[in-house]
Order: C-alpha cells, then structure tokens, then sequence
C-alpha cells in the first residue's frame, strides 16, 4: 500500500513538474510574440523584416527574381534595383545561368533605400528561406557608400573569402576586410543561414559599382563588369569542386 502510495506521489510531481514546463513555455511564447509585434526596425529601415514589407509594400513597389537550378551555389542580390543601384547586374552576372539566384529588386523612383531596405539580420523573404538552407555556398552583393573602388569582403565562411578575395586581386580589383558593422559575421545575417551557416558578403562602394558600367548605365556593362564578374564566378566554381571533392 506504501508503495503504491509512493508511485502516485511520483506521478504526481511528474504531471506538476510537466505542468510547470507547459506553464512556462506558453508565457515564453507570448512574450516572444509580443516583443516581435512591438519590436522597432532596425537602424533606418521602414519595415521590421521582410516578412512584414511583402505583406504591407504594395507589389508595384518591388520585383522578386527566384531561380531555383539545384546548384549548391546561391548569389543573393537583397537590395537590387534602385535601393543599392547596380547590384542587380552584378548578382544576375555573377549568377549566370549555372548557380541558383535570388534577388529583390525595388521599382520606386524616390526613397527606394529609405522604404524598401531591410536589415540583413532581419532579412526572411519565404522564397529565399529553403532555398538558402539547401545551398553548401551563398554569397550577397550589397552596395555601400565610398568614392574610393573597393570590394569589402566579409562573412562567416572563412575558406570561401581567401578563395574570392584572391579571384578579384589577381584580376586587379582592390579588395579590403569589412568595416565594423559590415563584417557579415553575425549568424542571423541571412547570408550564413545556408546548410553549412557560413556565407560570404560583398560590399562593393558606389565608385566600384559604376566603374563596372559604361557611362554609369546599369545596362550597359563593360570589360571591367566582365573581368569582376568573371573573377568571382572562377573562385565560385573553385569552391564549388573543392565541396563536391570532400563529399
């Protein structure tokens, strides 16, 4: 009879013990909930994450480009079109018709950065999200400000950064480490939630942009845009071998 007594006694703390856990995970839960509601945009950026700009920014605002070609690469343009202007080509150069793309592209005439940029540690398009988590190499074009032509490289993938950053040296581009806040090491950045969450980030100033460009035309890309593009779509494929070797 103890013993039975004994076991009902242990039952019991267990369900209050399961009790508690549930008790706690629910406030957990709309805690969360709450501060994700209530949570301000990150530096200047109008919208939260890209989850609540593809639900609130009218669909004449933007483009989405998303190519899916089972490559283990994937180039991310987040800031095409008129936010980080010039992107778009470089993304869609380096990409080819042989790596898996994905771009975002803003269409407004006035205050595209202003409106339409989203924080990378913020930056959850649904479209990108499985397409990022298949891929073994991501890499993100972005745009920064500087009169000086400088690529800044940056990201979590450490091997994959001495391979590209060595392709546009020796093609006689100036290649420098990422200023602080650029550095792309932050594991919520989206470009190192691939497979392996580790990715590569280029921040190329605006005087490397254009000089990529005939007469600052984004359509009308000359030798230089070649030599750029094709130095990384080299050390890219490099990569590509080197992970395909180790399997």
């Amino acid at each position: 009879m103890a013993s039975r007594s004994k076991l009902l006694t242990e039952k019991q703390k267990q369900t209050r013990s399961l009790l508690i856990g549930l008790v706690f995970l629910l406030l957990f839960g709309a805690v969360f909930a709450v501060a994700y509601q209530f949570r301000e945009p990150t530096g200047n950026d109008t919208y939260r994450d890209m989850a609540e700009l593809l639900k609130k920014e009218p669909t004449a605002s933007y483009e989405l480009t998303v190519q899916d070609r089972k490559s283990p690469v994937l180039i991310i343009t987040p800031h095409g079109g008129r936010i980080e202007p010039f992107t778009s080509a470089i993304g869609s150069g380096i990409a080819g018709d042989t790596f898996s793309y994905f771009e975002f592209k803003g269409l407004l005439d006035l205050g595209a950065y202003r409106q339409l940029h989203v924080s990378s540690v913020n930056y959850n398009p649904p479209d990108l999200i499985p397409l990022n988590r298949a891929a073994e190499l991501s890499l993100s074009i972005h745009g920064i400000s500087g009169n000086e032509k400088v690529t800044y490289i940056g990201g979590r993938d450490e091997a994959g950064i001495q391979v590209v950053r060595a392709a546009l040296e020796k093609a006689g581009f100036l290649v420098d480490t990422a200023p602080l806040n650029y550095t792309g090491t932050d594991p919520k950045n989206f470009v190192n939630r691939n497979s392996n969450g580790m990715g590569i980030q280029l921040e190329l100033t605006l005087a490397q942009r254009r000089a990529l460009f005939t007469k600052r035309d984004e359509s009308r890309p000359n030798k230089l845009y070649e030599a750029y593009v094709g130095a990384i779509r080299s050390a890219l494929t490099e990569l590509e071998l080197k992970t395909k070797s180790s399997q």
